[in-house]
């Protein structure tokens, strides 16, 4: 009866009076639940699109998605997920042949459609004026071209001071 406090791998040799036969195997031990952590953090995606799950664990474990809904496949480490919604994914991740020595971490996945609202339309404004931009329904926001002229490109609503005629470019994210 062995009961190591940490993973340990057990050898055996068994061979005859003479030591003309003999036969060897091992066997190992496992001490406690397997490491097993999602990389990525809460994140989303555009409707239609996949993004790849990255787990830190021993690709030896069993892994298990729950809900498959959207997923490349349900039983690998490192799936693909283009969910059609908002989705929780859990994972659980557990030792082949015994399922009771078990870990599990989840991820969200936001799914988000590629529409802007309330865009500031195709204005004239007289040389040396500043104008507010303005666009809607996202969580992040990419205005370009970022050459001085935004007081901050990363906001829905920057205030443009333009020396040329501009034509600015929004990027939406979330």
């Amino acid at each position: 009866m062995a009961t190591p406090t940490v993973t340990t791998t057990y050898a055996v040799t068994a061979s005859d009076a003479t030591g003309a036969c003999s036969s060897s195997d091992s066997v190992t031990i496992y001490v406690g639940n397997p490491e097993v952590t999602i990389v990525n953090g809460d994140t989303f995606v555009c409707k239609g699109s996949a993004m790849q799950i990255m787990v830190k664990g021993d690709p030896a474990l069993v892994y298990s998605w729950s809900p498959a809904a959207g997923l490349s496949n349900p039983d690998i480490m490192d799936p693909f997920a283009g969910p059609a919604q908002k989705t929780i994914y859990v994972l659980t991740a557990y030792l082949s042949g015994d399922s009771s020595c078990s870990v599990s971490d989840s991820i969200t996945i936001n799914v988000i459609t590629a529409q802007l609202t309330n865009v500031t339309i195709d204005q004239t404004i007289p040389y040396g004026s500043s104008m507010q931009l303005n666009a809607d329904s996202a969580l992040y926001y990419t205005w370009t071209p970022d050459n001085g002229t935004l007081n901050n490109p990363n906001i829905n609503n920057p205030v443009a001071t333009p020396k040329t005629t501009t034509t600015y470019v929004v990027y939406r994210h979330g």
